[in-house]
């Protein structure tokens, strides 16, 4: 949201992100609860000892779930009902803690959380989640990144989509996936994360270079600046400045004030699109790939939609129009050019 109001409230401004690598990782699950049905998780945690393993899970807030966990080390079965939280104690220690939330106030759904700290036993969890009180049913659950110690879905629960890092997922950020530009074919590439978000909407929306690219690299501690080294990776962050420079095109050429719904369109109607044959290639292809010679077409175009429509504008503004209920003319000065039909009479207003 406060992305979303920052672009809302700054002419000629784009944020652009990269959609994430996560798409063959195992850390996201989603499913189905029917009225007094049950559903089984697992999820396999690793040693960690720098930051707790964190499991949370989103479902609607008109549904109620049960939900219970258990490691296969110990006989301890762990309850947590809505609108309470469960010490996990585990050999007389805190290994976790799990939360359950009524409605969070952002989006305004149910809200499990699940933290495992450092001394949490590793392997195996079962997560039990029953059907309490059923209007819609769907969840989706997703494990946190860890730099070191990640932990996993069990093969049978993981779910490739929905896979795009959270902080992209506002509604009028510009959202990059990658593609091989060695290939052919335009094959996304295999790391690059699918939509869409927990809402329905697409992510990515567009993709760029992002295999093996070359960029300049930071000198590292200790050395001296200015070494002009070069690195080569390969990542949707390394797709995203792609798109951010395409962006800066576009801001150079146009003669207004821009909104970011200006931009978002100029950039998308200069996609190419490539046919993908499988769901999850096209839930990670947007709406192309990013066609840096079809901006300046695109830019005439908006040049010349905006300025016909300020000559519509001149034209007709302080003119005078008679309307059916009103004996005298009225003035009327025009903010936006339409045409309303009223039976034989068509009013500018």
């Amino acid at each position: 949201m406060g992305i979303d109001n920052f672009l809302d409230e700054h002419h000629n401004t784009a944020i652009c992100q990269s959609t994430g690598n996560y798409f063959n990782t195992k850390t996201h699950c989603s499913g189905l609860i029917r009225p007094g049905g049950t559903e089984e998780i697992y999820f396999i945690t690793a040693h960690t000892r720098v930051t707790e393993n964190e499991v949370e899970m989103w479902y609607s807030g008109k549904d109620e779930f049960g939900v219970t966990l258990q490691h296969p080390d110990s006989n301890a079965i762990y309850s947590c009902n809505i609108e309470s939280s469960t010490e996990i104690r585990i050999k007389g220690l805190t290994a976790g803690w799990m939360y359950h939330r009524r409605l969070d106030p952002n989006n305004g759904r149910n809200h499990v959380d699940i933290f495992l700290y450092p001394a949490a036993p590793v392997g195996q969890w079962h997560l039990k989640i029953d059907g309490e009180r059923i209007t819609d049913g769907r969840f989706n659950l997703w494990i946190e990144r860890a730099d070191q110690g990640q932990s996993n879905f069990a093969d049978a629960n993981i779910v490739r989509t929905a896979t795009t890092n959270t902080i992209c997922n506002s509604s009028n950020s510009i959202v990059t996936g990658a593609y091989d530009q060695t290939d052919a074919g335009y094959s996304i590439a295999p790391f690059s994360s699918s939509g869409p978000t927990l809402d329905g909407r697409l992510k990515p929306h567009i993709l760029a270079p992002g295999i093996n690219i070359k960029s300049s690299k930071s000198s590292p501690p200790g050395q001296q600046t200015g070494s002009n080294q070069v690195v080569q990776m390969s990542g949707t962050s390394m797709a995203s400045p792609y798109i951010t420079g395409a962006v800066a095109l576009i801001l150079q050429g146009i003669n207004k004030d821009a909104t970011i719904y200006d931009i978002r369109n100029i950039l998308f109607k200069s996609c190419t699109v490539i046919e993908r044959t499988t769901l999850d290639d096209k839930l990670r292809g947007g709406y192309g790939i990013a066609d840096l010679g079809k901006i300046p077409k695109n830019i005439e175009w908006f040049n010349r939609l905006i300025h016909d429509q300020k000559t519509m504008e001149e034209k007709y503004a302080n003119t005078s129009y008679i309307f059916e209920d009103e004996a005298e003319p009225q003035e009327c000065g025009i903010a936006r050019f339409e045409n309303y039909e009223n039976g034989s009479k068509v009013y500018a207003c």
